[in-house]
């Protein structure tokens, strides 16, 4: 909870300071940031490794903006480094996605699905979601073979769970419950004997 608090803040004031400047270049540095660090494994793990040298740590990160020498992400990137807050940074850019989505009027959904959706599986999705919230969409797809087939569908702050993991789940909860009232029924039937 803690972490979620302080990534939310960090967040707060980054998008705020980019939203005075040109939010869509700082927006696109920081993303591509995110993808250098996933690229590159050796940079996250020195980045975020508390024994390097924080001086040589912002070095590096700056480097990543060098091309931009007044670049905000790039000065963000040294005060979490600085801070010792690196290790924030997943949850400080899904927040940053998530204030950038509800400035820009987009619904944020992910889809979690067993095995990859066909081309025209996703078209539907996307169609219905559009009809439904015409202020646009950032479809995500996600691969999570614990669900066992169907969908689980996270828009925003609500959650629409069709997966075959839910509805077993749900068939072992009557199971049970019937089960109870099973052995309740031979304990009132043995008693009245």
């Amino acid at each position: 909870m803690k972490s979620r608090v302080i990534a939310r803040r960090y967040a707060t004031a980054f998008f705020r300071a980019i939203e005075l400047t040109d939010l869509e270049t700082e927006l696109r540095d920081f993303r591509a940031f995110f993808g250098l660090l996933k690229e590159i494994a050796n940079l996250k793990f020195f980045l975020g490794s508390p024994t390097a040298d924080i001086d040589r740590k912002i070095l590096v990160a700056k480097t990543c903006f060098s091309d931009r020498k007044n670049s905000i992400t790039g000065e963000f990137m040294s005060v979490l480094l600085r801070r010792h807050r690196f290790d924030h940074l997943t949850e400080i850019g899904e927040e940053v996605e998530r204030l950038y989505r509800k400035k820009m009027n987009i619904l944020g959904v992910l889809v979690k699905s067993a095995v990859p959706l066909l081309p025209a599986e996703e078209e539907q999705i996307r169609s219905r979601l559009t009809k439904q919230y015409p202020g646009g969409i950032s479809l995500q797809l996600q691969i999570d073979p614990s669900i066992k087939g169907g969908l689980i569908v996270f828009m925003e702050d609500r959650v629409l769970d069709s997966s075959v993991r839910r509805r077993l789940n749900q068939l072992l909860e009557a199971l049970s419950r019937l089960d109870q009232e099973w052995l309740e029924d031979m304990r009132t039937t043995g008693e009245a004997s």
